[in-house]
């Protein structure tokens, strides 16, 4: 088959915690089997948790009762017993990097209580060492809290954030609390003050990031948030990594009688140049939202209404989840997040519904060989181009589509976003094409044999 194309210019919420249920009275009825389990199975948990609560506070109570009063001199130190482990290493790890870097040799008699740390070597090798040794057993440390909500981010996706504010400022150790309390305390250690208050600064600009406020209309927010959020993890990918883009659910009433919806934009530093240029996309990203509503038809605009509606609520609900959960209702958390993910699924075929409506309005009367994607997402663009070249590669006929995207004269930057990916998809695909105007590509589909688009 032989095509010409041608192209103009979600939440979670952590899962139940329940609190045990009272015992019954002698006069209660006792509870079904399956209640007794599940009792029992809570109650264990429960005492799990403060059995590592109480070791935890106990450790604690040992480095502050020790702390300050690792003694000696450059030739030998007394160490609490109970730190030697740590002074060690795994398999020796960190007691071969002490002497390696320090050049000094480090001999531990952990026979008595306290220990007994004898090293050996040039007087600067000797010094070098037993400072190293106090910074890991007696190291600068500071305590920050930060909500419970916000753990994740500080964290990152498989500590990938703690791992890299330990990479930039050298500290030894981030820790945080894991009883459950909300707000989490977060313990940073290191070998120097200076790269302690580094990693404080960092953690703290994650926790109350450098942000500006930006007003989304209603008529658009659910497509600037996407299905499952999709365009808002785009967004985020175009900003770069530390910038946080949040969908709040604060309203404000505009001077025309609109309302909008407050998205919160904050970056992981001080960096004001890139916050700016962060909530220059988001708002070139609202103009171009609010644009497309030009061309989307009386049913597009419809759904789309709808679709708005439902992310509204959506965004309420999942707020609401998360105090509930913080509050310690995990039945009354678990409840509204179920009902958010409704609204979310709704919000999804109303969507879909939206972008059938809209292309629709576009091409209706105008045949195969012209398809229109305007005031259409990106993604629900190119699912109804591959529909149409699919049709295309199977009829064993040499077709030639004109594809209109659009200039992206109303895109940031005048970057459209569409055009691009429509050159990747034919591209990929190892179609012919050529572009008519800025906004316009002519594709040249030829017969495949009735192989898919995928195996192309």
């Amino acid at each position: 088959m032989g095509n010409l194309f041608c192209c103009s210019a979600d939440e979670n919420v952590p899962e139940e915690h329940t609190k045990p249920q009272p015992k019954p009275h002698h006069d209660a009825p006792a509870p079904a089997e399956g209640e007794g389990k599940e009792r029992v199975k809570e109650e264990k948990k429960i005492a799990e948790v403060e059995e590592k609560k109480k070791e935890e506070e106990e450790e604690k109570k040992k480095d502050e009762e020790y702390r300050g009063i690792i003694e000696g001199d450059d030739h030998e130190l007394k160490v609490p017993s109970h730190l030697v482990g740590r002074l060690i290493g795994p398999k020796g790890a960190t007691i071969k990097a002490i002497q390696s870097e320090s050049g000094a040799k480090v001999h531990v008699d952990s026979d008595g209580d306290p220990a007994v740390v004898r090293l050996e070597g040039q007087p600067a090798a000797r010094a070098a060492a037993r400072l190293k040794i106090i910074s890991i057993l007696d190291p600068p440390s500071k305590t920050l809290k930060c909500p419970k909500k916000l753990i994740g981010r500080v964290i990152g996706t498989h500590g990938s954030t703690v791992k890299s504010i330990k990479e930039k400022t050298g500290v030894t150790r981030i820790d945080t609390s894991r009883d459950g309390s909300d707000p989490v305390i977060i313990t940073i250690s290191g070998e120097s003050q200076d790269s302690v208050d580094k990693a404080e600064k960092m953690i703290l600009a994650i926790i109350h990031p450098l942000s500006s406020e930006v007003l989304c209309p209603v008529d658009v927010i659910a497509a600037l948030i996407g299905d499952h959020g999709a365009n808002i993890k785009e967004l985020r990918q175009r900003c770069g990594d530390g910038v946080e883009i949040d969908v709040t659910h604060t309203h404000k009433k505009m001077k025309d009688g609109t309302e909008s919806v407050v998205v919160q934009v904050g970056v992981h530093d001080d960096d004001k140049k890139r916050l700016n240029k962060a909530v220059h996309v988001v708002e070139g990203e609202i103009q171009e939202l609010i644009k497309a509503m030009d061309y989307q038809g009386p049913e597009g605009k419809k759904y789309r209404a709808l679709a708005n509606q439902h992310a509204i609520k959506r965004s309420q609900l999942y707020e609401a989840s998360h105090k509930a959960y913080a509050r310690g209702d995990g039945k009354a958390a678990k409840t509204l997040a179920d009902k958010a993910k409704a609204e979310g699924k709704m919000m999804k075929q109303c969507n879909q519904d939206a972008a059938e409506a809209i292309f629709k309005h576009r091409n209706d009367g105008k045949g195969d060989l012209f398809i229109d994607l305007h005031g259409l997402t990106v993604d629900e663009a190119l699912g109804f181009l591959k529909e149409r070249l699919e049709k295309f590669l199977h009829n064993d006929v040499d077709d030639k589509l004109h594809c209109v995207t659009g200039a992206g004269n109303h895109s940031p930057g005048h970057l459209a976003k569409i055009k691009p990916a429509v050159k990747e998809l034919v591209t990929k695909m190892k179609l012919k094409y050529e572009i008519e105007n800025v906004g316009t590509y002519q594709s040249i589909a030829e017969s495949r044999n009735g192989k898919p688009i995928e195996s192309l």
